[in-house]
């Protein structure tokens, strides 16, 4: 590095020390630091670049740890091949921070450019056998960030990293074998690194391998393993983890059905921002299983998960504004938040949508056109028998659709066909008189 650059950063240092307002040990010890890494050793550019990224000693200062790391980790001043770990450990770091390193390294090189950035110093690292460089520079071909996304490349880096002991990456492989991404699906070699990795500790391989004992998929089923290793990962904090448990719990797979049991764990992932369990303790506090019944509580939880995109919660505020449960009545509002979850694939939404485009509410025109169009989606969903009666109705009576009386049987057979039919037909709640009058269409023709 040309000496007028050494010096600036020296000087740099020297006036963010001052600034520190710490003890003078501290300022003599980044003091000697200083003249030791101007004496090319990479030791103490590392420390420094270290020091500023960790703040201890000094003030944070994201800009002279790149400083310093650039120091550390060029090819000047080489001394021996003692110094190649600490070259690789600083292109790993500097990577971090560019990957990572907020306003000022976007500051200094621009968003995607300080991706890039990132990229070529993992790639540094990582050539040089660094673990942890191998396994981020996999994520970044992974994720296609700061490079263009390539999944083979992605597997055959965490695979190095993974083959060094890396639980991260070995997470990660585990991971493209599960879901079969750059390579071919094998769920048992998916369990075997995803054993690896939980036996060092990683909740989230902890909580993937929990996820195979409970479908059986690369061991055998095996509920009181799952729950065990869920656990596991969930006492580590691990928001998933404590999301499937409280699961577990909701559905009984432990055992037992415990509403308490299930809101206690949902809390937990809840406060880390976990938007599906935000979603559930909605459900919980507007049935009012498991705590005391709340409606304008489950609004509010029912928010914080849809403001994070949940589909099912963004469909579940949009019922409240319908019918004004714990919110004042606003058929727009409840428009708006179906549309949202419609637009993600949820089907129920789509079914409360198009009965909206037949009812004309919400500043919706009536167009049986667009409400068939929702219902013909909606009705892909066994769940939503609504969803079929209403497009039955809508094929007899050639609203919207052409006329096709023998598919409007069709359905409405299977309708009939389903368990408990009448009980789920009965609870579904009308927005206006289009429901009740398909209802009745049902009931009266005997179809």
């Amino acid at each position: 590095m040309p000496a007028a650059c050494s010096m600036a950063i020296v000087l740099k240092t020297i006036c963010a020390s001052f600034r520190c307002q710490r003890g003078d040990n501290e300022y003599v010890d980044i003091a000697r630091l200083v003249r030791s890494a101007n004496r090319g050793r990479k030791s103490a550019a590392l420390e420094l670049g270290i020091r500023y990224i960790d703040g201890k000693g000094v003030r944070q200062n994201r800009e002279l740890a790149i400083d310093w790391l650039i120091r550390a980790a060029s090819d000047e001043d080489f001394r021996s091949f003692s110094d190649l770990p600490l070259q690789r450990e600083a292109s790993y770091l500097l990577g971090t921070c560019y990957d990572n390193g907020g306003e000022a390294c976007y500051l200094l090189e621009g968003k995607i450019e300080s991706r890039a950035v990132a990229v070529r110093w993992y790639r540094k690292a990582a050539e040089g056998g660094h673990a942890e460089a191998q396994n981020n520079l996999g994520e970044c071909y992974h994720l296609g960030t700061g490079i263009q996304k390539d999944h083979q490349q992605a597997v055959a880096w965490f695979r190095k990293a993974a083959e060094q002991g890396c639980a991260e990456a070995q997470n990660n492989l585990g991971e493209c074998y599960h879901l079969g991404t750059g390579i071919q699906k094998d769920h048992q070699q998916a369990v075997a690194w995803f054993r690896k990795a939980a036996d060092r500790g990683d909740a989230d391989a902890q909580n993937n391998l929990g996820g195979c004992y409970v479908k059986g998929e690369g061991v055998p089923k095996d509920l009181n393993r799952a729950v065990a290793l869920y656990r596991k990962a969930a006492d580590e904090g691990h928001a998933v983890a404590q999301l499937n448990v409280g699961l577990g719990y909701f559905n009984g797979e432990w055992g037992v059905k415990d509403a308490e049991q299930a809101v206690t764990w949902f809390r937990k992932a809840a406060d880390q921002g976990n938007a599906c369990a935000q979603y559930c303790i909605g459900v919980y506090y507007r049935s009012g299983d498991g705590v005391a019944k709340d409606v304008k509580q489950a609004v509010s939880w029912y928010r914080k998960a849809a403001d994070q995109g949940d589909a099912a919660a963004q469909c579940s505020l949009g019922i409240c504004y319908a019918k004004g449960e714990g919110v004042a009545k606003d058929v727009k509002q409840a428009v708006a938040w179906y549309r949202k979850a419609a637009a993600q694939g949820n089907a129920t939404a789509q079914s409360n949508l198009a009965e909206m485009y037949a009812e004309g509410l919400g500043g919706l025109p009536r167009d049986f056109a667009e409400a068939a169009r929702l219902y013909e989606i909606a009705a892909g969903d066994p769940e939503v028998l609504s969803a079929k009666l209403c497009l039955a109705w809508l094929l007899w009576t050639g609203n919207g659709v052409t006329l096709d009386q023998a598919r409007s049987r069709a359905l409405c057979a299977e309708v009939r066909a389903t368990e408990y039919h009448a009980k789920r037909l009965e609870d579904v709640v009308a927005a206006g008189s289009f429901w009740p009058t398909v209802v009745d269409w049902f009931e009266e023709e005997n179809m």
